[in-house]
């Protein structure tokens, strides 16, 4: 994530709202850059994971942390709270429906800054394909009905709300209109895992060096357009539109 952002998280602290901060991959790497952060995550487990680990660190004073669904972060946010970085790295391919992942936007987008950036991550259908493959082959056999629905719509509406994964899985068009539509203008638009899939097994295994050099590679081949759609998640950036 540092290498998307350039420059720009290195210049200066910058204040960063983390929606769907999770077991805190990017609170803790963020924080360890000196940024402030408010770190907003639904599952209590995964908060105590995170606070566990960047209290041994030494971060606690540098994030504040909300329980909550991100979309009620009205009721937690500060009417004063603006950031100058917004990361929705979880929340939008956990809805599936359109209207409350363009309303989550709209919401955020209420606490960026006006030349802030927002980032967020979607999923695709490849890393759906990649999933089921490697995990539920049987599953085109067992519910055919259920793998189109996710193939033609982006999710299954069959699947059970048990507590199992239930995602939507986007296209580039639809993203981009959702990201319009939400007041956001897409800046750059990332395809991650580009080539090599979900490899992370190898790639954890190279030297230091060997990882500096693919980092590099597979970065640049991530902006390429004709590789877009070929991996599990993509990362879009975004600025508020300007208004004439």
């Amino acid at each position: 994530m540092e290498k998307v952002l350039g420059t720009y998280l290195r210049q200066k602290q910058l204040k960063i709202l983390e929606i769907g901060a999770g077991a805190g991959y990017y609170t803790q790497r963020l924080a360890q850059m000196g940024h402030e952060i408010v770190a907003l995550e639904p599952v209590e487990k995964l908060i105590q994971a995170n606070q566990e680990v960047c209290q041994k660190l030494g971060f606690q004073d540098q994030i504040r942390w909300i329980h909550s669904d991100a979309r009620k972060m009205r009721e937690f946010l500060k009417e004063s709270d603006e950031f100058d970085v917004i990361l929705n790295m979880g929340p939008l391919y956990h809805l599936t429906e359109k209207t409350e992942r363009v309303q989550l936007l709209k919401m955020s987008l209420e606490y960026l800054k006006k030349e802030g950036l927002h980032m967020a991550t979607s999923l695709s259908r490849v890393g759906y394909l990649s999933y089921v493959l490697a995990r539920q082959p049987e599953s085109l056999l067992v519910n055919p009905e259920g793998f189109r629905s996710v193939m033609t719509e982006g999710f299954d509406e069959t699947h059970p709300r048990d507590g199992t994964f239930r995602g939507y899985f986007a296209d580039l068009m639809g993203l981009s209109q959702e990201l319009g539509e939400a007041g956001l203008s897409l800046q750059t638009l990332h395809v991650l895992d580009p080539g090599i899939g979900g490899r992370d097994d190898i790639f954890n295994q190279l030297s230091e060096d060997q990882k500096a050099i693919w980092v590099e590679v597979l970065f640049a081949l991530s902006a390429d357009p004709s590789l877009w759609g070929s991996g599990r998640t993509w990362l879009t950036l975004s600025v508020k539109q300007q208004k004439e």
